[in-house]
């Protein structure tokens, strides 16, 4: 039934939030609900990661020493020592100065209850130290009073009134403060001061009362003040203030006050040789040792069943807080992949964007480039037209001048008497033409005569466009020299014969691929090879050289 009860308690509070565990966690110890704290705390401690928030380590930490507090209150000092010392851990790992001189303090009174005066020592000191850095006012007298009630109990007046003169000097009412009055009480009762001890311890007594604190108090200045007596031999007064300190704790059920008082009041009856009240007390004193030990054997085991229950708890806080870890990270994960996609998508994304463009503008400058070579093959048609007007012209021209000077001759013929030509007339050529380009070199007159042959063939015929137009044909259709012709392609153009015939050649491939109605079922292949290439992938590397693009490219253009 109790495990069910720790079941629904875990399952209430496994989905809240750190702070809101650790304020119902407050409230349940305030109560003294230590079962239902315990589970609020471990659930916040189990949550701890060196990755979270400064202000969940810092409750993580508290958590910590709030279990530890839990553990001491229920004698489980081995399980408080073990929290303490995680707190502490957690509490140097990130520096949360304002819990560590707590820790300390509460690691010192692990000790202190053992009687490890010297080990408790060594933990109020550093408790002492580390509050100095936090200007907590209350935790440093606290710590004050710790280590002068260490002191007081290993009998260290030196220690103890050094640190009596600093609780004086820290103290704004030094005369008002139990702690204090009672220490003075113990360090004169060391001296030998027994009167001043009994003043001393009186006015702890009355500050017990009027401010109303644990009857323990009251029981301790009872003691002081008994032992004051015994030391000055009054037996008398020192049965009556430990009879008056019975009272009290047998009414308030202090029964490890008991058992001492008990001890004090058979060695005070002793002393007096008073048997029957000595046995009654060592009977007394027996008999509540007996039922100290029963009750610390119950308490053991109800201490056991209780770390059982907490135990079983623990383990599932822990298996939940794994299965936590594993989701979160595979939560990472799946973020991670997730934003590795997003990121994939975007680069994709981009690069199809950054693709369109570069081909949207590629496209654009390629319409520009096929424009422009509409206009070249425009302009070089009309270009021809005309030169073929103007030759056509010019041979008007020459046939009416031809004509003229027939008629001049003839006009001299009938009234000249003397055989001779006008020196103005040139003779007629006698029907053979005569030797060209003898020698090793032209004239210019044969140069240009030469260049205006070559033009000819290129411009007004369509030789080129035979695949066997070689510099040979050239020559016999110029009626000249191969290397005549060379030199003048050469020499004018810049260019061998085979890169001024495949320019040619390419100027007539673009004009056919524009001329759609009579080769627009012609492959490209088919306009090379009617152009005169031999090598489709030659026409290829040319036509894009000469042109800027490729020639089904340029098709494609001149067809859409």
């Amino acid at each position: 039934m109790a495990k069910n009860r720790y079941d629904q308690a875990y399952e209430s509070f496994k989905s809240l939030s750190n702070s809101k565990l650790i304020d119902i966690g407050d409230r349940y110890y305030d109560k003294e609900v230590m079962d239902s704290a315990l589970i609020c705390y471990t659930i916040v401690s189990r949550r701890y990661d060196t990755h979270m928030p400064h202000e969940d380590k810092k409750l993580s930490a508290y958590a910590y020493m709030r279990l530890g507090n839990i553990h001491y209150i229920m004698y489980n000092y081995v399980q408080a020592q073990d929290m303490y010392l995680q707190s502490l851990e957690v509490c140097k790992e990130c520096d949360l100065d304002s819990i560590i001189p707590r820790v300390y303090n509460n690691l010192g009174n692990i000790y202190s209850s053992f009687n490890d005066f010297k080990k408790a020592e060594n933990y109020y000191k550093q408790a002492y130290k580390n509050s100095q850095t936090i200007a907590d006012s209350s935790l440093s007298k606290i710590i004050l009073n710790n280590l002068i009630g260490v002191y007081c109990n290993l009998n260290d007046n030196k220690t103890l009134k050094y640190y009596l003169n600093l609780s004086d000097q820290t103290l704004k009412d030094s005369n008002n403060d139990y702690f204090n009055i009672s220490a003075k009480g113990v360090w004169n009762l060391n001296e030998g001061n027994y009167p001043t001890s009994i003043r001393y311890q009186k006015r702890a007594l009355h500050l017990a009362d009027s401010l109303h604190l644990d009857p323990l108090y009251e029981c301790s200045a009872l003691t002081n003040i008994s032992d004051a007596f015994m030391n000055m031999q009054r037996y008398d007064s020192a049965e009556c203030y430990l009879l008056k300190c019975a009272d009290i704790a047998v009414e308030n059920r202090l029964l490890d006050m008991q058992i001492n008082i008990y001890r004090e009041l058979s060695y005070v009856y002793n002393i007096q040789n008073k048997a029957d009240k000595f046995l009654h007390y060592t009977k007394l004193y027996q008999n509540i040792n007996d039922s100290i030990k029963g009750m610390r054997g119950y308490r053991s085991i109800k201490n056991v069943e209780f770390l059982f229950e907490m135990n079983q708890i623990d383990k599932q806080i822990t298996a939940m807080r794994m299965e936590q870890l594993l989701k979160d990270a595979r939560y990472a994960n799946q973020q991670l992949i997730l934003l590795i996609v997003c990121i994939t998508l975007a680069m994709i994304t981009l690069f199809l964007i950054l693709t369109y463009r570069q081909k949207h503008q590629l496209q654009r400058s390629y319409k520009d480039i096929f424009k422009r070579n509409q206009e070249i093959v425009e302009s070089d048609k009309q270009a021809k037209q005309r030169d073929l007007k103007y030759k056509e012209e010019i041979k008007k021209k020459d046939e009416s001048i031809a004509q003229l000077q027939q008629q001049i001759a003839e006009l001299s013929i009938d009234n000249v008497d003397d055989p001779e030509l006008p020196a103005n007339v040139e003779p007629k050529p006698n029907g053979d033409p005569p030797q060209k380009y003898q020698g090793s070199s032209l004239s210019k007159e044969q140069k240009e005569q030469l260049l205006q042959a070559i033009n000819e063939v290129m411009d007004n015929t369509l030789e080129f466009c035979n695949v066997d137009f070689t510099l040979e044909k050239m020559a016999y259709l110029t009626n000249s020299k191969t290397k005549y012709v060379s030199q003048i392609i050469n020499e004018v153009y810049g260019k061998n014969f085979n890169r001024f015939v495949n320019e040619y050649r390419i100027k007539e491939a673009r004009s056919r691929l524009m001329n759609t109605e009579t080769y627009g079922n012609y492959t490209v292949k088919a306009i090379a090879q009617s152009v005169g290439f031999k090598s489709n992938t030659n026409f290829n590397q040319l036509f894009k050289e000469l042109t800027g693009i490729t020639p089904s490219m340029y098709q494609d253009m001149a067809q859409g």
